[in-house]
C-alpha cells in the first residue's frame, strides 16, 4: 500500500463558485461528507484515497467509530488506510483520546478476521514501541521496576523484560494505564493488598505477556476474567488470592499456550485441578491450599533428596537439612517430589504434620583403579527407600574390599553418577573403562528420623 499523504490545499480551499474544469469542486464537495470520505478510502483513484485519508485525520477522534464500522466495506487498500488513520490519531491524541484510538485498535486486534487482526496487532506494536520509553519512566518514577530478568519457569529459567509492582507503588489505579504501552514486556510480577480487580483490567491490556505472577492481592474471579485475552501466557502463578471455581473458565481460555500453572491458597474446590488438567492436557499444575515446606528436590522419578532448603522455612525450623531423604509425610510414603507436593497440597499455612526422613550421618569417599582383573563381584540390593545400593557382601581379595567397602554400606554415587538401585550401580560400572579411577560416595552410617513441621507461606 502506498500512502503519500500529499496535501492539495488549493483543492480543499476552493470556492464552489470558482471554475474547476477538472471537476475538483465536485470532489471537494464530496470530501465534506464523512460517508464519502470513508468510501473514498477504497477508491481506485490515488488522489481520492489520499484526500480522504487527510480529511479523516484532520477530523480527529470523532471519526474513530465510523472508521471501525466501515471496515467490512473496505477493500485491501481501504483497510490498510483505516489502520494508518487510527495509528496517526493515536499518535496525535492526548488524554482520553489516546485511549479511544487504542481501544479501537484493540477491538480490531480481536477480530475473527485474521487479516484485520494481524494488521491491527502490527499497528499496536508500532505504537507501543514509540510510547514505551516514556511509559517505563513513569512506572519507575511511581515505584515500579522494568528490567530484563531471568525468572524460573517450570524447571528452567527464561529471560523476559519484566515489570514488578509491589508495596512500594505510589501511583493510582489510573497510572497503571502506562502498562499497556510497555509492549515488549513479557512478564509481570505484582504483589500486595493494593492489587484489586481494577489492576487486572490494565494488566489484561499487556498483549505480549508470557509470565504472570500475582501474590496476596485483593482480587476476585471478576478480576481474573479481565485477563481472558492474554493469549501468549506460558506461566501463571497465583499465591494467596481468593479466587474460586469461576476462574477456571478463564484459565481454560489460555489452553493454547499455558504450560505451567501454580495456584496456592485459593478458594477453589478440590475437583478443580482435575478439570484444569482435562482442559489443558500436559499442563504442569501445582495446586495447593497454600502450605509451604521450603525444600527443593530433584524431579521425578528420582527419590526425594533435599537439594536445597529455604531460610526461615518450616522445614529448616524443624531441623530438616540438605542431603536428607524425605520418605514420608502424614504417614504416607514419599517416593518422589511429586508425591511430596501432592501431600503438601492438602495443607494450609499454619497447619502441622509429621515428616519422616533418612539422614546420612557419615559419608566416605572410596576409590580404586579399575584394571582388567577388577570385577563386579560384590553383592548388593536395593535400599527400600532408594537411598542407594546396599552392600550385602564383599569378597576379601577384591578391589572393593581393599578400598574399604563393607557390608551395610550404602553406595550413593559411582563415578559422579547417582545410584538409586543395585541395577543402576551395575550399569554404571559396566560403562567405566579399564584404567579409570573408580570413585564411590558411600554412606557408612544413617538413621531414620521423624519431626513435626509447621507449614509457612510462600514468599
Amino acid at each position: 500500500m502506498l500512502i503519500g499523504i500529499i496535501r492539495n490545499d488549493s483543492c480543499l480551499a476552493q470556492s464552489p463558485n470558482q471554475t474547476d474544469p477538472a471537476g475538483k469542486t465536485e470532489k471537494a464537495d464530496k470530501a465534506d461528507s464523512l460517508k464519502n470520505w470513508l468510501s473514498d478510502l477504497s477508491s481506485k483513484t490515488f488522489f481520492d484515497r489520499e484526500q480522504a485519508t487527510l480529511n479523516l485525520i484532520d477530523q480527529g477522534p470523532s471519526v474513530i467509530d465510523p472508521l471501525v464500522a466501515s471496515i467490512p466495506m473496505q477493500n485491501y487498500e481501504g483497510t490498510s488506510r483505516v489502520m494508518f488513520i487510527l495509528r496517526q490519531l493515536a499518535l496525535k491524541a492526548t488524554g482520553e483520546n489516546i485511549e479511544i484510538a487504542r481501544e479501537a485498535l484493540e477491538q480490531l486486534a480481536e477480530s475473527e478476521s485474521r487479516r484485520i487482526s494481524r494488521r491491527a496487532s502490527t499497528v499496536l506494536d508500532e505504537l507501543n514501541e514509540i510510547r514505551q520509553g516514556e511509559a517505563v519512566k513513569q512506572i519507575v518514577a511511581l515505584g515500579g521496576s522494568v528490567n530484563r530478568e531471568s525468572i524460573p519457569v517450570g524447571q528452567q529459567f527464561m529471560t523476559f523484560l519484566t515489570v514488578r509492582i509491589g508495596e512500594e507503588w505510589t501511583g493510582s489505579v489510573d497510572d497503571l494505564n502506562h502498562l499497556k504501552w510497555v509492549g515488549q514486556a513479557e512478564a509481570i510480577h505484582i504483589e500486595g493488598e493494593q492489587v484489586t480487580d481494577d489492576w487486572l483490567f490494565h494488566i489484561g491490556k499487556m498483549r505480549n505477556l508470557k509470565s504472570l505472577i500475582l501474590k496476596r492481592g485483593k482480587v476476585s474471579d471478576v478480576g481474573i476474567d479481565h485477563l481472558s485475552n492474554l493469549q501468549k501466557l506460558i506461566n501463571v502463578e497465583f499465591f494467596y488470592v481468593e479466587i474460586g471455581n469461576p476462574s477456571v473458565d478463564t484459565i481454560l481460555k489460555w489452553k493454547q499456550t499455558l504450560q505451567y500453572l501454580k495456584i496456592y491458597g485459593s478458594t477453589m474446590t478440590e475437583e478443580m485441578p482435575d478439570r484444569i488438567k482435562a482442559g489443558i492436557p500436559g499442563i504442569d499444575l501445582d495446586f495447593r491450599l497454600g502450605a509451604f515446606l521450603g525444600v527443593a528436590c530433584p524431579r521425578p522419578p528420582d527419590p526425594c533428596f533435599v537439594s536445597s532448603i529455604q531460610p526461615n522455612s518450616g522445614a529448616l525450623k524443624a531441623g530438616i537439612l540438605s542431603g536428607d531423604l524425605i520418605i514420608g509425610m502424614d504417614d504416607e510414603e514419599i517416593n518422589t517430589f511429586d508425591d511430596l507436593r501432592k501431600v503438601i497440597s492438602r495443607y494450609a499455612s499454619g497447619d502441622k504434620t509429621a515428616v519422616d526422613f533418612i539422614r546420612p550421618i557419615e559419608t566416605r569417599l572410596k576409590q580404586f583403579l579399575r584394571t582388567e582383573e577388577v570385577e563386579f563381584n560384590i553383592e548388593v540390593e536395593d535400599h527400600p527407600n532408594r537411598l542407594g545400593a546396599v552392600v550385602k557382601s564383599v569378597p576379601e581379595d577384591s578391589a572393593w574390599h581393599k578400598a574399604g567397602l563393607k557390608p551395610g554400606d550404602v553406595i550413593r554415587e559411582l563415578d559422579n553418577a547417582e545410584v538409586f538401585s543395585a541395577k543402576a550401580l551395575k550399569g554404571i560400572f559396566d560403562n567405566t573403562a579399564v584404567g579409570q579411577v573408580m570413585r564411590l560416595s558411600v554412606i557408612t552410617k544413617h538413621e531414620k528420623r521423624r519431626v513435626e513441621v509447621t507449614f509457612g507461606e510462600w514468599d
